[in-house]
């Protein structure tokens, strides 16, 4: 896992364009600052122990840098592990508590973390432009993701993801 997350933070880096801005020694991951991750035995203990929405699979502590998930998450490592980390890297360059930015954007960022399902997101909301699901602007950048259905979540997740993947491969 720790390979794992090392080769994620220089391709986040990469990806994000902080080679020149996030250097470990201006913002350490090292000691005190490292990041941590805590993988729970399942889901019921994950959910007990961070009180995340029951849908999710992931879940991160910005400012102390900490990773939370479970052994029971389909693709933790491809998928789980490079989206939070990248929650993370983000957060240090805009700040962990600025307001101005929209929780799709965030999103959108540890979205296209996770290289292997940048291509899909597209198809998905091709589809659901096709059938009228999608969540206008205005209520995007309002929303409340951890109060979410399922659905609506999924929804969420897929516009950020484009909009991620637009913003970043352009």
């Amino acid at each position: 896992m720790l390979r794992y997350a090392e080769v994620y933070y220089t391709q986040i880096r990469l990806d994000l364009g902080l080679t020149h801005v996030v250097h470990r020694d201006q913002i350490p991951w090292l000691g005190d600052k490292r990041c941590q991750i805590f993988l729970h035995p399942n889901r019921q203990a994950y959910h007990q122990a961070t009180g995340a929405p029951a849908w999710s699979g992931g879940f991160v502590n910005y400012p102390r840098r900490m990773v939370y998930s479970h052994l029971e998450v389909p693709d933790f490592l491809e998928q789980t592990l490079p989206h939070e980390l990248a929650h993370i890297m983000f957060r240090e360059f805009v700040g962990f508590e600025n307001q101005r930015i929209p929780r799709w954007l965030d999103e959108g960022v540890a979205q296209y973390a996770e290289s292997n399902r940048r291509e899909g997101a597209w198809d998905i909301m091709r589809q659901g432009l096709a059938r009228g699901i999608y969540i206008p602007l205005e209520q995007l950048n309002s929303m409340r993701i951890g109060h979410a259905s399922g659905g609506t979540a999924h929804v969420f997740y897929t516009q950020a993801a484009t909009f991620g993947h637009f913003f970043l491969a352009a």
